[in-house]
């Protein structure tokens, strides 16, 4: 049998097995997790922009991560240069 790995609520202080249902239960003032992610998790406290140069669209939000895709679009993923493409030899 796995072991649960417990998580602080950072609104209420108390460790918890499943954090987002703990928020979306409990702390019935968070709208939602991104709202959390924002206000309690984020160093900025506002969405991040797209990590395309290029870009300055806001990804959408991973609610099962908790966190903000690196991306806006595959579009973007896909111009985006800054990656190596490693070939399997066979």
């Amino acid at each position: 049998m796995a072991a649960s790995t417990y998580h602080s609520c950072m609104i209420c202080k108390k460790e918890v097995n499943r954090l987002k249902y703990h928020i979306l239960k409990e702390h019935k003032d968070i709208p939602d997790l991104e709202t959390y992610f924002l206000k309690y998790l984020s160093q900025t406290g506002v969405p991040p922009k797209c990590d395309r140069p290029a870009c300055n669209k806001t990804p959408s939000f991973d609610v099962r991560g908790m966190r903000y895709n690196r991306f806006c679009s595959v579009k973007c993923s896909n111009k985006q240069t800054n990656f190596t493409i490693k070939r399997v030899s066979g």
